[in-house]
């Protein structure tokens, strides 16, 4: 089984290019998966290519605000702030991306996962233990297909427009299992069940 590990961020000491973090909010909302890296922080070794990640947002709008899987073991680098010292770093592709607002809180994480110390951690490389990892899962699945999907297009709420203003549409997203997609294609096959559509034999291998 995969091992668990939270990874920590704080805007304090060091803030999230908005253009990336925009990118990749976006794109994980498409449903695609975002290469990138992330200070280990405490951990020097015992991650494995495939372990389950969680993003924890710290000192302020805490909670979790991504996740994705582990696409290296831990390594060495120059540190994001003095490049002339040395830190660890996992590589990671994130799965999802959240703005702030969207973060599955602290509050809630305490309720529901307990075996967390989570008003005590202090750095990056934490690994919860298997059930706590996953009352953790559960917990950020449900908060994900309980939230709303916004545009990035959308205008603020209350903002105000002239002659030829954007319309404000709020639509739902579902999240999907990559996993269970995969089991329901390999068993069924790539045909859309309701028309017979073969994307495979229409598009190729990308079908």
């Amino acid at each position: 089984p995969m091992a668990t590990f939270l990874l920590t961020w704080n805007p304090k000491h060091w803030e999230w290019p908005e253009a990336e973090r925009r990118h990749d909010i976006d794109m994980t909302a498409l449903g695609q998966l975002v290469p990138g890296r992330w200070s280990a922080g405490i951990r020097k070794s015992g991650v494995s290519i495939g372990d389950r990640i969680f993003l924890l947002r710290q000192n302020t709008e805490r909670g979790i605000v991504g996740s994705g899987r582990s696409a290296s073991e831990v390594y060495s680098d120059s540190h994001f702030i003095d490049p002339d010292k040395q830190t660890t770093y996992i590589d990671v592709e994130w799965d999802v991306v959240l703005e702030v607002e969207s973060r599955l809180p602290t509050e809630e994480l305490k309720r529901s996962v307990p075996g967390v110390k989570w008003d005590y951690l202090q750095g990056s490389g934490v690994k919860p233990d298997e059930d706590s990892s996953a009352a953790l899962e559960a917990l950020w699945v449900d908060h994900l297909l309980g939230m709303d999907f916004r545009s990035p297009e959308e205008l603020p709420a209350g903002a105000l427009g002239t002659e030829g203003r954007k319309t404000r549409i709020e639509v739902n997203r579902y999240e999907r299992d990559r996993t269970a997609r995969q089991k329901c294609i390999e068993h069924y096959g790539p045909q859309c069940s309701a028309c017979g559509f073969d994307f495979e034999s229409t598009y190729g291998e990308i079908g």
